[in-house]
């Protein structure tokens, strides 16, 4: 905890040592007035206001009250929300719904003050260009690792963006008893699995645990499927297919696991000896007739020397030619 405080302080300070840079430039020519400036944030984000005078000279700020309808002064009274730049920024760290209203900063002079720029801030949930369903952290693995008789949980979590109040925000799961992919909801194949369904940021996450209780032999063979859809946009579906692996057979020889015992297993093994073993006779055979045809030798006595002569044989196409 000492160390996030630590490193929030540090990036707060590296923003307000570039915010004491340029930002503001002294400006001789006289700025418009009534200038109205629309200003919009997500919520929980960074977001500033800068006023800039025309010759840099002090900035107050004031903000309209809607409970009065009047312009009330405005001074920070929340740790994140900053005046930089000797008044000339108004900095809010994390913006919330509160923080949504209008803004102006008026020039003080020896004479008079003189307005010199209005803001009107919208904090928002969301981007409103964003819309889902997009998979988010948390989300399931395909395969899962689980043990007999444990109960586990699978999250599925979509974001939508924003939307209108009459969207529609699925999040389902289903499960797949066979290979053909007959998929069901769960509540209709067994009472073992029950889900939870939760929403954050008003509704732009929305999610759906499941959770299997007392895992069974039966789990290991079916498919599971986290659903995520919107009929509101054009291919808005995605969807994740998770299957459950027996903890306590991690490891197993593959071959055993899909059905062969020991016995036809030794016999497969065999065949496949043999098999390469007379594969490698009839190569081998190949070869050494190859070399003999291309060159041999023979031998033969010659007069009453009794010695023993070695004459090459080459072959020469159809005949066969002696070399001396």
């Amino acid at each position: 905890m000492h160390s996030f405080y630590v490193f929030t302080i540090f990036i707060l300070g590296m923003k307000v040592s570039v915010l004491q840079g340029q930002r503001c430039p002294r400006q001789e020519t006289e700025l418009p007035r009534g200038v109205d400036i629309y200003e919009s944030v997500r919520y929980g984000h960074y977001v500033e206001l800068e006023c800039c005078s025309r010759k840099g000279g002090a900035v107050k700020w004031m903000k309209w009250d809607k409970n009065t309808n009047q312009w009330q002064n405005y001074s920070p009274e929340r740790d994140d929300v900053f005046l930089l730049e000797s008044n000339q920024i108004l900095a809010i760290q994390s913006a919330t719904f509160e923080d949504t209203g209008s803004y102006k900063c008026k020039e003080q002079n020896s004479s008079a003050s003189v307005d010199l720029k209005k803001f009107n801030l919208h904090v928002v949930a969301c981007d409103k260009l964003a819309r889902g369903p997009f998979p988010v952290s948390p989300l399931p693995c395909a395969e899962t690792i689980a043990a007999e008789k444990e109960t586990i949980t699978l999250p599925c979590t979509g974001y939508f963006g924003c939307g209108d109040d009459g969207d529609i925000r699925i999040v389902m799961w289903y499960v797949s008893e066979d290979t053909d992919d007959n998929w069901k909801e769960i509540s209709e194949v067994d009472d073992r699995y029950t889900t939870t369904k939760f929403e954050e940021d008003s509704g732009t996450v929305v999610g759906l645990n499941l959770t299997i209780k007392s895992v069974s032999a039966v789990d290991f063979r079916r498919k599971f499927m986290c659903l995520l859809a919107s009929p509101q946009m054009i291919k808005s579906q995605s969807s994740t297919v998770v299957t459950l692996r027996n903890k306590n057979r991690i490891g197993e020889d593959p071959m055993l696991k899909s059905g062969f015992d020991s016995g036809e297993v030794l016999i497969v093994l065999a065949v496949v000896s043999v098999c390469l073993l007379i594969l490698t006779g009839v190569l081998a055979g190949l070869f050494i007739q190859r070399q003999m045809m291309k060159s041999r030798k023979s031998c033969e006595r010659k007069g009453n020397h009794q010695q023993w002569e070695t004459m090459i044989y080459k072959s020469t196409g159809d005949s066969v030619q002696m070399l001396p």
